[in-house]
């Protein structure tokens, strides 16, 4: 039976307290650092709680993907992510967790997820 997919605050912060327990502390909490990556930068701190909210409100409305096809689940979860990556509730790890639980909730919606790059047409086009 797949792992049970609670509020995905929460359970983001379970995995990754579980990859990160033995390196880090502070494995499992929210950043409380503003962060960016080159130019780039991520929600501030005090727009997480609202942001994780708002993703989880969507994930519950999408019912969790249950029952999705494949194509459906890859464009609603990579949605999501993208969000959640820009969220970037922490520190450091957040691609590593954020894959865990897509694997998760791939589980629970009989889809599966892949490492595997899109071939670049396709990315441009996701990224539209």
């Amino acid at each position: 039976m797949p792992a049970a997919i609670g509020p995905i605050s929460a359970h983001l912060k379970a995995i990754r307290r579980h990859l990160f327990q033995d390196l880090y502390a502070w494995a499992g909490e929210v950043r409380t650092v503003e962060i960016a990556e080159g130019d780039s930068r991520f929600q501030p701190m005090r727009l997480i709680k609202t942001g994780m909210a708002d993703i989880h409100r969507r994930i519950v409305a999408a019912g969790y993907f249950l029952g999705s096809v494949p194509d459906a689940f890859a464009e609603g979860a990579g949605l999501l992510l993208g969000d959640v990556n820009h969220v970037h509730p922490f520190r450091e790890g957040n691609g590593r967790t954020q894959f865990q639980y897509l694997k998760q909730l791939a589980a629970r919606s009989n889809s599966r997820p892949s490492r595997n790059s899109p071939r670049p047409a396709t990315a441009r086009r996701s990224c539209r």
